[in-house]
């Protein structure tokens, strides 16, 4: 016979693995700092901050991906955002300058993903 586990305080047995809810962008943070090449602090605070600094529509076509000796590598999803997003550099880099600093990347690298 195997051993039954004991109820949850409303009588529904418990699901293996189940966790309590949690808010999406500790999970975010969580993964982003499990991650070898994305563990970077700087990085999850652009990351978290990336539609204040391009804006909230800009943002749905492009994503910080690594922070590599000052260089934010960028993903977008097409060429014509690399080049949308290479004109607005300055303005970018600057806004990345204002938030974050002397830690802010000093150039950035736009890809088609």
């Amino acid at each position: 016979m195997e051993p039954t586990r004991p109820p949850t305080p409303r009588g529904r047995p418990r699901a293996r693995g189940r966790r309590e809810p949690r808010v999406v962008g500790d999970l975010v943070d969580d993964v982003l700092g499990d991650l070898a090449v994305r563990g970077d602090s700087v990085l999850r605070a652009i990351l978290r901050g990336w539609p204040d600094t391009v804006g909230a529509a800009t943002a749905q076509h492009c994503e910080p991906a690594a922070l590599r000796d000052g260089v934010l590598e960028v993903d977008t999803d097409s060429s014509l955002w690399c080049q949308e997003l290479t004109l607005r550099s300055g303005v970018i880099l600057e806004s990345l300058r204002r938030a974050h600093g002397r830690a802010a990347p000093r150039q950035l690298w736009f890809r088609v993903r």
